[in-house]
């Protein structure tokens, strides 16, 4: 699960260069309607009235820009409209300095920071050219003013040129930096849990030695005989084999919400309650439930193995405790780790050992929270390793009302059949027995 990178450059920039061309059209439109209303007070219609025209039709251009979204020929649009606005206006002033000549320098700037440094380039050189062609006589003028202006006009171009020349460099740079930088981020976050990696990008998080105390439950599981299992596997198999376990049990980790810890060869270790936590009894319920569905996916997960050749599928057990922990960062300053200490997780590391294949046995902190949801039985008293004090360990069966839908007695009679079966009666030799009876009599039907 890789995080999200941030807005790619290209959406970003292209957003900005629309809003760009808005503000400048709006700027435009303002600016022609002023100039507008200048030649009015002057009792000049002519220029007035074209004036006006130019506006209209940039907010015209504007509005089909906001209708199809279609930013470049929107652009060329305007800047064509602009272009023409001068040739226009220049044949009605009989001085083209008298205003005309200041678009001069606002069309350069908008058409290189729109379009690019090469197509903008080409677009002030077609200014230029209609500098030329509108001057007086169309010759251009070589008075002190006309030198000048011609001047100022280049280094307004040169400036923009080498602006955006070097704004793409940067850009370049800065977009070859950030996809490595997103590789490198992509790669290290999958030596971390999700929502360890999900704080850090937040900000939530902190690099930095620190703990806190919490109640958790902790989740400790392994393959059973492992070892022995493997042995005449070939070590590539193997580890195939081992990581689409992982990957199969890290989802259903994941999508209960709890943290994986690590893994320690074929044993994987997760806490509910950190760094997210719904509560409690909430973050118990996950775990538990989370266990049981863990073991449900493994018999499926066995089918499968068989059908590829694999004669011992694994056969996991599990072990949940709950109870307060120190969790945090562990470690020194150049390396941490995220993790949780305490005699709780100990209790669930032994709980795992304890079990038998495919079961799952919970500590009496951890039944006394999901008590009324999960149907357990008590596996018995225990004495462990590193607790002074016998411990009282619960078999999980299932979720509360899939056993009372399992136990549910059924009856039934026709001519010729009768059923009656009470579940919840049953032994577990009774269980295989009658299983064994209903599958010949089923295969007797067909």
């Amino acid at each position: 699960m890789d995080e999200k990178i941030p807005l790619s450059l290209d959406t970003s920039e292209s957003h900005f260069r629309h809003r760009s061309f808005v503000v400048i059209s709006w700027i435009a439109i303002v600016a022609l309607l002023l100039m507008a209303g200048h030649h009015l007070q002057a009792a000049r219609q002519l220029p007035a009235g074209l004036d006006a025209a130019f506006a209209a039709a940039l907010l015209g251009n504007l509005c089909l820009f906001k209708r199809h979204h279609r930013l470049r020929p929107a652009i060329q649009i305007g800047l064509g409209l602009g272009a023409a606005s001068i040739i226009g206006l220049s044949t009605l002033e009989s001085e083209l300095h008298n205003g005309g000549h200041l678009w001069f320098f606002v069309l350069p700037l908008a058409s290189i920071y729109l379009l690019g440094k090469k197509e903008g380039s080409l677009w002030a050189v077609f200014y230029f050219l209609v500098l030329l062609l509108v001057s007086p006589g169309n010759q251009p003028q070589l008075d002190t003013y006309g030198i000048s202006f011609f001047l100022a006009y280049a280094v307004v171009v040169g400036f923009a040129y080498t602006y955006e020349l070097l704004r793409e460099e940067a850009e370049t740079g800065f977009a070859a930096a950030n996809a490595k930088l997103a590789g490198i981020s992509r790669t290290l976050s999958r030596y971390l849990s999700p929502q360890i990696r999900a704080g850090i990008l937040s900000g939530l998080s902190t690099a930095r030695v620190e703990t806190k105390r919490k109640q958790l439950t902790f989740f400790f599981a392994d393959i059973v005989n492992f070892t022995s299992t493997t042995e005449h596997i070939e070590p590539e198999a193997m580890t195939a084999l081992l990581n689409s376990y992982f990957e199969e049990m890290a989802k259903i980790i994941m999508m209960h919400g709890g943290t994986v810890d690590k893994y320690i060869g074929d044993a994987i270790v997760a806490f509910f309650g950190d760094p997210e936590s719904k509560g409690t009894r909430e973050d118990a319920l996950a775990a538990v439930r989370m266990a049981i569905e863990m073991r449900q996916r493994m018999g499926e997960l066995r089918e499968q193995w068989l059908q590829h050749g694999l004669t011992e599928p694994f056969h996991i057990r599990m072990g949940l405790a709950s109870g307060f922990a120190t969790v945090g960062n562990f470690g020194t300053e150049e390396h941490l780790h995220y993790t949780a200490i305490g005699s709780q997780v100990n209790l669930a590391a032994r709980l795992e050992t304890l079990a038998q294949a495919d079961q799952i046995l919970i500590s009496e902190a951890t039944y006394r929270l999901v008590e009324g949801e999960i149907f357990c039985q008590l596996a018995g008293e225990f004495t462990v390793k590193g607790i002074s004090y016998p411990v009282n360990a619960y078999q999980v069966v299932d979720l509360l009302d899939k056993v009372e839908e399992r136990n549910t007695p059924v009856r039934h009679q026709e001519k010729g059949f009768l059923l009656e079966l009470e579940p919840a009666l049953l032994s577990d030799d009774a269980r295989k027995q009658a299983s064994r009876v209903l599958r010949e009599s089923l295969a007797r039907l067909h």
